[in-house]
């Protein structure tokens, strides 16, 4: 009896011991998978699936990380010959962190520990995922590089100007590289030159050139942007700045003058423009009411045609005042609980809310805001769906 009471307390032991793993192993914020030798996936949490995308646990079981994986992983080494490399590490027992990228674009740090059980070895493989941190570290070497290129090749065209006899004294072998020409290809003469060059419509820049130049001394400097003809008969936008290099008997000799090649700046600008108007329309001629606020004070700074529609409040009227001295809030207290919400969480989503207009009609509208930057500023950005009517006819349904 002895016997058999000890052996019982042992089972119930591995019993609990069993329960205690399997809860571990399930409840981990961190994918976990029991593997064999070959790596086939014996087992696995549920995080491990969420992690590979996939919907169930039997999509993982039964199949290896090459199933997970593209051909090649980071810096060329191909998957299949790094899954033989992780089989010699865990045949030896190694301690080892092995990095693996999914081809769901997931990073993950691979270890195994060994987990003997009869006369086969498995392994619990932990993947810690750290797809953030790799998407950060390749946006540091991307920016790492972009800062070597700047320093070992500079892009702009730095010249010295004798403005006296219109002669450039010096111009770097960029000029070669942004529009085509060596610097034998351009006339000595300044004027024949900046002729030949600039666009008609931007020769008015400089119809004060000189005069800009006599106020040179000291540290004015003079700035414009303008277009000059590239040798393959394209338009660079370039922005010019000039400053006194060289004075003499109370006059400037020779300025010192960078080129920045902004064409690019340029199309962005007109392209942000472009997206400015595409938002500025969808904006106003929205179907829901949409509204800005200021969130130092909570006045509005914008709103579109439908808030004018829901409120009966005309644009003119409501910017500059907040909701709460307009009297748009049925309750004044709800109106504060979500802009604070707001604050603190960045987005109020969907919630339920009573709206007064102006003729004291109140109408149920489904609320939802998020907090934005509008030229340096905090604002609310806040989306008012008016839902009056289905919410009465789905009460009366209901009834």
């Amino acid at each position: 009896k002895e016997r058999e009471t000890e052996i019982r307390v042992k089972i119930d032991e591995v019993t609990a011991s069993e329960s205690r793993f399997r809860s571990l192993f399930e409840n981990s914020l961190d994918p976990l998978l029991l593997v064999d030798e070959t790596l086939q996936f014996i087992d696995c949490n549920k995080t491990t699936f969420e992690f590979l995308n996939v919907n169930s646990k039997e999509m993982v079981i039964g199949k290896n990380l090459l199933n997970f994986s593209d051909e090649l992983q980071s810096g060329g080494v191909l998957s299949i010959v790094k899954i033989e490399e992780i089989k010699r590490i865990i045949s030896q027992n190694e301690t080892k962190v092995i990095e693996w990228v999914f081809s769901n674009k997931r990073f993950a740090e691979l270890s195994f520990t060994l987990i003997p059980f009869g006369n086969k070895n498995y392994y619990l493989s932990h993947w810690r995922d750290i797809t953030e941190r790799k998407i950060y570290e390749n946006e540091l070497k991307e920016k790492q590089l972009f800062i070597e290129r700047v320093t070992e090749q500079s892009p702009d065209i730095i010249y010295i100007l004798n403005v006296i006899k219109n002669e450039f004294i010096f111009v770097n072998q960029n000029v070669g590289g942004l529009l085509g020409y060596t610097k034998n290809d351009l006339p000595v003469d300044f004027n024949s030159s900046f002729r030949m060059l600039i666009h008609p419509d931007d020769i008015s820049v400089f119809t004060n050139y000189h005069k800009n130049i006599e106020k040179m001394e000291g540290k004015y400097i003079f700035e414009y942007e303008y277009r000059l003809k590239a040798q393959d008969g394209t338009w660079k936008w370039f922005a010019g700045r000039e400053k006194e290099f060289q004075r003499e008997d109370g006059k400037t000799i020779t300025v010192l003058g960078v080129l920045t090649d902004v064409s690019e700046r340029k199309k962005s600008e007109e392209a942000i423009k472009l997206s400015e108007e595409k938002f500025s329309k969808a904006f106003k001629s929205s179907p829901v009411s949409i509204n800005i606020t200021r969130i130092s004070d909570g006045k509005f700074i914008d709103v579109n045609n439908t808030f004018e529609l829901l409120t009966g409040y005309k644009r003119e009227e409501v910017i500059g005042v907040s909701g709460k001295d307009l009297g748009i809030w049925y309750d004044n207290n709800q109106g504060i609980f979500l802009f604070d919400v707001a604050l603190g969480q960045k987005k109020v989503k969907d919630e339920l809310v009573n709206f007064s207009d102006r003729y004291g009609n109140t109408h149920i509208c489904r609320y939802t805001s998020e907090r934005i930057e509008l030229n340096g500023e905090g604002c609310l950005l806040a989306i008012v769906n008016d839902i009056t009517e289905q919410y009465k006819t789905e009460q009366a349904l209901i009834e």
